[in-house]
């Protein structure tokens, strides 16, 4: 192959290239689109809402586990607080209900007496 036949072929290939553009960037863009409207969709739904719990007699909810933390951290909720999830036969104690059971521990024990 001579410069002419490179030159040609090189002409040829940016000739493809950028008639492919438009249909790369167009792909991509639906591509993009798609991912940021279920972003938005599952944003905006938040975060599922699941446990039931039983604060100053009546039962709330439901309260996601970020929310369940909120009370946890506010002393709305306590180790002998009743919680419901699906899953739970009965209503257990917060203590005994285990993926908030470790949240629980976490808490500082009540102030000593003085």
């Amino acid at each position: 192959m001579d410069n002419d036949d490179l030159s040609i072929n090189n002409m040829l290939e940016t000739a493809m290239a950028f008639s492919m553009a438009p249909m790369f960037t167009q792909s991509m863009a639906s591509v993009c689109k798609a991912n940021i409207n279920a972003i938005e969709t599952a944003y905006n739904q938040g975060p599922p809402r699941y446990i039931y719990a039983m604060i100053n007699g009546k039962q709330q909810g439901p309260f996601s586990m970020g929310e369940i933390l909120e009370r946890i951290n506010a002393g709305e909720i306590t180790p002998e607080t009743y919680i419901w999830k699906a899953g739970l036969q009965e209503w257990k104690k917060a203590k005994d209900v285990e993926d908030i059971r470790p949240n629980l521990e976490q808490l500082p024990p009540p102030l000593p007496q003085f």
